[in-house]
């Protein structure tokens, strides 16, 4: 059979065609960002290897974990002390609804590599059992729970921590402002070990309890050091003025008799 230009042509778009309709479609990127501490949406990844891109803008710690739908940590993302970027992979299990929960003060973005993790189409989602990317109720919902989760846990941190009162208050009795900064910056890196949640509590709530709690007690913990470290520093305050106030009257030149006044008569006849 001989061959023509006309049939060559039809051969490779043939093959063009066949391929275009057999190669598996190219899930979009899926990309979050925001600003401060909150949880995304839940989002459908494929079980295999998640590659994460982030970039960070603010100046406190960047903390970014991947949860489940159970509230159980999968991976770690992202975490640096300040702006910052860069890319992570974590490695998924089994196919599932997942949440970024972010831990920041500053604006960040988090991207979805190329087709990572994605799952396939909207049929193959619904038999995997997997939402679609732009369903929002359900991270609606971890965020409700993670913020009822914190409240409870800020109730239940108090207002005053006697202890580190009386830290603060030794510490600026003895060496005053110096005292004071000394309590207050150990009160904030002391670690806390916050006491089980009210029951019954799921993992997300207990994850909320343990943030709300641990957050509320260690600036309850600076607070009242800064306050027993001001009491101390006017004790001190207060001492070194009577101090120097007894050691200035018994300084002076007793006169006559120790009552100062004319000088003694010397018993000169002139």
């Amino acid at each position: 059979m001989r061959c023509t230009p006309k049939s060559a042509t039809a051969f490779w778009s043939a093959v063009v065609l066949l391929a275009l309709v057999t190669l598996p479609a190219t899930a979009p990127a899926q990309s979050f960002s925001g600003t401060g501490q909150q949880a995304t949406e839940l989002f459908p990844l494929a079980a295999g290897l998640a590659v994460f891109e982030f970039t960070y803008a603010g100046e406190a710690p960047f903390v970014v974990q991947l949860l489940d739908t159970d509230g159980k940590m999968v991976g770690e993302v992202a975490r640096a002390s300040g702006p910052s970027s860069g890319s992570r992979a974590i490695r998924i299990d089994r196919n599932g609804r997942y949440l970024l929960d972010v831990s920041a003060t500053g604006a960040w973005t988090i991207r979805l590599r190329g087709d990572s993790g994605a799952t396939g189409s909207d049929p193959e989602r619904r038999a995997a059992g997997v939402a679609r990317p732009d369903s929002a109720s359900g991270g609606e919902a971890v965020n409700a729970a993670l913020q009822k989760g914190r409240t409870a846990g800020i109730a239940a941190a108090g207002k005053l921590n006697a202890g580190w009162g009386l830290r603060g208050l030794l510490g600026g009795t003895l060496a005053g402002p110096i005292g004071l900064g000394v309590a207050v910056h150990y009160a904030g890196r002391s670690s806390i070990d916050a006491p089980p949640p009210p029951a019954p509590a799921d993992a997300v709530f207990s994850k909320g309890f343990r943030e709300g709690y641990e957050t509320r007690m260690r600036a309850n913990r600076r607070k009242s050091a800064f306050v027993g470290g001001m009491v101390g520093t006017a004790i001190l305050t207060a001492a070194l003025i009577h101090f120097i106030d007894i050691s200035g009257s018994g300084s002076g030149t007793p006169g006559n008799g120790g009552s100062g006044g004319n000088p003694p008569d010397l018993g000169i006849v002139r």
